[in-house]
């Protein structure tokens, strides 16, 4: 790992799967893919295994909320872990990775945060209890922000090879949507009213991506971003928000 990208958190990642060729890519922590001759083959052999991760039930849901400051170049990252099943010795891991390197792979990962190690998820977390963590962090000048991505994951910790990820989810730094929009469908109405009530009391779809329905900035998707947009919407009440307030 001794190439121009290669940073301490790579490298404890590394040792974390006992990774000793690349390239080598985990899948939900179970099963890997070692080596390959070409992108075109990796990519094959990864969408194989990466559909069967996706079909393994997860012990927990994960909301994720990004905001990033391009004059600063300062990144603002909240994650919230929904316990609904039981697990223990788990950790939340963030990773920011850029894509279009010039490389064989074209994507590298820039940082872990706060590093490799993530942050601890109590295992006194009750059922139906949420855990919620924060980060921050200044891209170096010599990243390309519009090519990042932030990929934040809760990961099972074990004594053996077994390491598997409960959930996961990515957010580029620059929404391509509208906030308020729920329904994603590039207008802010009163169809999206009417799809967030759907989403909380009938088990409707959540809006996509899931920040898109706090228009209120608490990081929380509840009756009151309903509110909110119903007061922009006929009474001429403040139009929805741009990212969650951070505390």
């Amino acid at each position: 790992m001794s190439d121009g990208y290669a940073t301490a958190d790579g490298n404890g990642r590394a040792t974390y799967y006992s990774i000793e060729y690349i390239p080598n890519a985990n899948f939900d922590g179970r099963d890997s893919v070692v080596g390959a001759s070409s992108v075109a083959q990796a990519l094959s052999a990864y969408r194989t295994k990466y559909n069967a991760a996706m079909t393994l039930a997860s012990a927990c849901s994960l909301n994720i909320f990004v905001d990033f400051d391009s004059s600063s170049r300062k990144l603002r990252v909240k994650a919230k872990v929904f316990k609904v099943d039981a697990f223990s010795n788990a950790r939340l891991r963030y990773a920011i990775a850029q894509n279009k390197i010039t490389t064989t792979w074209s994507h590298v990962v820039r940082k872990m945060l706060p590093n490799y190690s993530g942050v601890v998820i109590p295992d006194t977390l009750s059922i139906g209890a949420m855990f919620a963590d924060s980060q921050n962090y200044t891209l170096s000048s010599s990243w390309t922000p519009r090519n990042c991505n932030v990929v934040i994951f809760v990961q099972k910790d074990t004594a053996y090879t077994l390491k598997p990820v409960l959930r996961s989810a990515k957010s580029g730094l620059f929404p391509s949507w509208v906030f308020g929009d729920a329904n994603g469908d590039s207008t802010v109405d009163v169809v999206d009213v009417v799809y967030l009530i759907n989403y909380m009391f009938v088990d409707g779809p959540p809006p996509n991506p899931l920040a898109s329905g706090d228009v209120n900035r608490d990081c929380i998707i509840d009756v009151s971003d309903v509110v909110y947009l119903t007061n922009y919407l006929f009474i001429d009440g403040p139009p929805p928000q741009r990212g969650c307030i951070w505390e």
